[in-house]
């Protein structure tokens, strides 16, 4: 199922706030992050905070990223523009590879931070916002984290609002990183450490992870860590895809045959 999923797969644009970037990220370079498959659509060719400015975050004062690579490695029009109170991570230094091969423990590892109240200018999300999208409709998933379990985050895009409870250093502890979706918009907070906000059109969007918890002590730190917009192929591009893999199982049946 992933050998034909991944083949009928348009494009994908993935970003990473990344406190100490990933393990191969340059730090500055200005190129996608090289041999780094991450995100619950695999994905190589991550655009990374590390990469584009080293460890600089937002500090009340939002940070443009233009021209993000896709995962194929080339610039396109996107451009992000982000903000929050900083960034933290679930520990120091990078996580190693997850045993899968992937590097989803150090793409949940760093955060944005929203900010306390008493914070002049308040900051009490994160907020990014993608410019230039070229996809005719899209999926995009928002990757949550924060170093203690418990906290509740509500992420929006604008018309709907997920809610979901923090996992700690439990996202990472593991030989893999455990990505876990949260679908709940009552109130009910699962445990889980990313959204997906489906069937999207338009080439702007706004997404915002806020604070949910009623204690102020605890109510500034949740944050996010990684985004990816993913293309949905049109329904011709996709039934020829089928007709060809179609084709091809047919070959390889009659080459078993013979």
């Amino acid at each position: 199922m992933m050998t034909s999923s991944l083949a009928l797969q348009a494009q994908v644009i993935s970003w990473s706030f990344n406190q100490y970037g990933f393990i191969n990220a340059g730090g500055g370079s200005g190129v996608p992050v090289p041999n780094t498959e991450a995100g619950v659509v695999p994905a190589y060719n991550w655009n990374d905070s590390w990469s584009e400015n080293y460890s600089t975050y937002a500090y009340g004062t939002p940070v443009t990223v233009n021209n993000l690579f896709d995962n194929t490695g080339a610039a396109t029009a996107v451009s992000l523009s982000y903000n929050s109170y900083n960034g933290y991570s679930i520990q120091s230094g990078n996580p190693s590879q997850d045993a899968d091969g992937t590097y989803n423990r150090d793409m949940l590892n760093g955060f944005l931070n929203a900010g306390p109240a008493t914070w002049s200018p308040p900051i009490t999300y994160d907020s990014t916002t993608f410019n230039s999208i070229p996809y005719a409709q899209y999926d995009i998933y928002v990757y949550v984290s924060d170093d203690t379990a418990g906290r509740v985050a509500l992420v929006s895009n604008g018309s709907i609002t997920y809610d979901l409870s923090t996992m700690g250093s439990a996202a990472i502890s593991g030989a893999n990183a455990s990505l876990i979706q949260s679908t709940d918009t009552s109130g009910a907070n699962p445990s889980a450490d990313y959204v997906e906000f489906t069937g999207l059109t338009g080439s702007s969007q706004t997404l915002t992870v806020t604070p949910g918890d009623p204690s102020p002590a605890d109510a500034a730190w949740v944050g996010l860590a990684a985004v990816q917009i993913v293309a949905v192929p049109e329904p011709g591009a996709m039934a020829l895809g089928l007709c060809g893999l179609g084709l091809l199982a047919s070959q390889w049946r009659r080459i078993r045959r013979k």
